[in-house]
């Protein structure tokens, strides 16, 4: 067999398994979008669609048509995609609320338990330095030491905020995600305080 036989397989196969996934992704999206339109028309009526088509064009009422092509259109449509298939699940008054926080927790991937520590939660980043791979703002060192790196925001006088130099705060596990502290500095991003100042070492 020539040699630019060897080199054309290799070649065409890897032709025919990326046009084997652009086969499989179009069907994907066929299948999405067919199933999107059955919920659509199955919750054409529902409560959560039509109070938010209601509420969507009192808020779009006066915008120009224009402004209508863009982002506010397909928001609008993701959003009432979203009640369509929230209404298909049949939820009561007291198990919306519990859907809903999870959801939020889920999609702004926040974690719904506290992070444990275990070897399986990080990802070795550099050399001696891990990163936590369900809350990305938690490291640990060589040491074994965990910490968030947004314990403390520095804020400046014209009210900008920033993190870095001191921002650091050792944790302990089990370990939920807590608010940073906010710092007021000077012009030069010195704490104000003598107190902040020993704390986070600016």
């Amino acid at each position: 067999m020539s040699d630019c036989c060897v080199e054309y397989k290799p070649a065409l196969m890897q032709k025919i398994k990326w046009k084997i996934c652009r086969i499989s992704h179009i069907r994907d999206k066929i299948l999405v979008s067919v199933a999107m339109y059955i919920i659509r028309w199955v919750e054409r009526d529902s409560n959560y669609v039509k109070h938010a088509k209601r509420e969507f064009a009192i808020m779009y009422k006066d915008l120009p048509t224009e402004e209508m092509e863009g982002p506010n259109t397909w928001i609008r449509d993701n959003i009432i995609d979203l009640l369509a298939v929230l209404g298909t699940q049949g939820h009561s008054g007291g198990s919306i609320g519990y859907c809903l926080s999870r959801f939020t927790a889920a999609a702004n991937f926040k974690c719904l338990t506290a992070l444990t520590g275990a070897d399986d939660e990080w990802n070795e980043c550099g050399s001696g330095t891990w990163q936590n791979r369900r809350m990305s703002e938690v490291f640990k060192d060589e040491d074994g030491r965990a910490y968030t790196i947004y314990g403390y925001v520095f804020q400046e006088p014209n009210g900008s905020c920033f993190t870095g130099k001191g921002s650091r705060k050792y944790i302990e596990f089990p370990y939920s995600h807590v608010d940073p502290i906010y710092i007021k500095v000077d012009e030069n991003g010195i704490p104000l305080s003598e107190a902040d100042r020993i704390l986070t070492g600016r």
